[in-house]
C-alpha cells in the first residue's frame, strides 16, 4: 500500500469517526420520546454517546467488516449423513 493510499484511509477513517460521534451527540439529545420512536432506549444512547470516538458501530461500517458468522463453519450433528 502506498504512503498516499495510506494517509487516505486515514483521514476517511477520522471523517468517518467524527461523523459517527456527532451522530452519538445528537442521539443523547433527543427527548424520551423521540428515542421511542426509534427503538432506543436513554440508558442506550447514553452508552452510545459514551463511546470513544476510534470506536465506530458496526452498522455504520456497512461491508468493512466481515460477517464473522459467515466465516465459522457450521456445527456437525451426528445424524447429519
Amino acid at each position: 500500500m502506498t504512503l498516499r493510499r495510506r494517509i487516505s484511509a486515514i483521514v476517511r477513517f477520522l471523517i468517518a469517526c467524527h461523523a459517527d460521534a456527532r451522530s452519538r451527540r445528537a442521539l443523547k439529545a433527543l427527548d424520551d420520546r423521540l428515542l421511542r420512536d426509534i427503538g432506543v432506549t436513554r440508558d442506550e444512547a447514553r452508552r452510545a454517546a459514551a463511546r470513544p470516538l476510534w470506536v465506530r458501530s458496526r452498522a455504520r461500517m456497512g461491508s468493512e467488516l466481515p460477517d464473522r458468522r459467515a466465516a465459522r463453519p457450521m456445527p456437525r450433528r451426528a445424524l447429519d449423513w
